[in-house]
């Protein structure tokens, strides 16, 4: 049905094309058909760019689709992305080229209105000066970087993630950067920029592992504070926060950091089971109103187990499995 009101060349409306190709989406998310996801996407961001909800429109549909990321890393979706960037950035040049040749022509325009002075004995330099003042008064007033704003955020940090999920966090990190540029303090951005830092440290190409750990540790740390500091924080996402740096600890080795944080998660759920009101030993799992269970607690508590079974700690691991892992 959906194909049949798409392929009609009789009768066409913007409005109705939209909501046949939102029922599409809706479709294929609860059949599981990442193509058909990725190519309704691509639809959008065709029809309604430059936008950053076309974008993100793009992220919902493959986030909500539960089968595996072959379409979202593809080939031909790293294509229509890259194109994406290149568009924004011939755009952005070509606002560069025309402000330059106003800004040269103020400046000649400025010159030629200049009434010419008689010379007097000492004053050739200081009217050289003046001039070379007032170049720089020209320059100063300019913003440093205008073009910042035309930068998509969304488009930058979805090309980044593409690459990232396939491996090459060394070339992700530079649209990761293009996006923190723009936007410095998003938390997603810095989570990411810091976890392709870790992953690239474990490459054979990685020159400087050390540099990389702390570089990638340093966005992560912006990450978890950011995400602490938000006023409009929820339960999970503080879990969220705290279970990806320990996961992070976890990832390099550094077990006896990750326990604290993970440790924390655990202290949120016993939190939100006392505000709510639930039994003592039934904390209650943290629930997200779109995504569903945003609780982080039984992944927190079965790496804990996992590492105090490993140190010899079979007290403690059967201690934490009986309290938050026994249905």
């Amino acid at each position: 049905v959906c194909h049949a009101a798409r392929d009609s060349v009789v009768y066409t409306d913007p409005a109705n094309t939209f909501r046949i190709h939102l029922a599409w989406a809706t479709c294929a998310i609860y059949a599981g058909d990442e193509e058909t996801c990725v190519a309704v996407g691509r639809y959008f961001m065709r029809v309604y760019a430059p936008g950053t909800d076309s974008y993100r429109m793009f992220a919902a549909l493959c986030r909500l689709c539960q089968s595996p990321i072959s379409w979202y890393t593809s080939g031909p979706a790293q294509k229509f992305f890259l194109r994406q960037i290149k568009s924004m950035d011939e755009i952005i040049g070509l606002k560069r080229q025309k402000r330059k040749k106003k800004k040269t022509k103020k400046r000649e325009e400025k010159r030629q209105t200049k009434r010419p002075r008689r010379a007097e004995p000492g004053a050739d330099e200081d009217d050289e000066d003046d001039e070379d003042e007032d170049d720089e008064d020209d320059d100063d007033d300019d913003d440093p970087d205008p073009d910042l704003g035309d930068l998509d955020v969304c488009l930058l940090t979805m090309y980044g993630q593409i690459l990232y999920t396939t491996g090459s966090f060394w070339y992700s990190m530079t649209y990761f950067a293009r996006a923190l540029s723009v936007d410095p303090d998003n938390v997603l951005v810095n989570m990411m920029m810091g976890l392709a830092y870790l992953h690239h440290a474990f490459q054979r190409q990685a020159k400087n592992r050390q540099y990389a750990l702390a570089q990638g540790f340093a966005f992560l740390f912006r990450y978890y504070h950011g995400r602490l500091e938000d006023g409009r924080c929820t339960p999970g996402q503080r879990q969220e926060a705290h279970f990806n740096m320990g996961r992070a600890y976890n990832m390099v080795g550094l077990g006896h950091l990750a326990v604290d944080y993970y440790a924390k998660v655990l202290d949120e759920a016993t939190a939100e089971a006392r505000r709510t009101g639930a039994p003592e030993g039934d904390p209650v799992r943290i629930v997200d109103p779109v995504l569903g269970r945003d609780d982080l607690a039984v992944e927190a508590a079965y790496n804990i187990r996992t590492m105090a079974y490993m140190m010899g700690d079979l007290e403690g691991a059967s201690a934490i499995t009986r309290q938050w892992l026994v249905l």
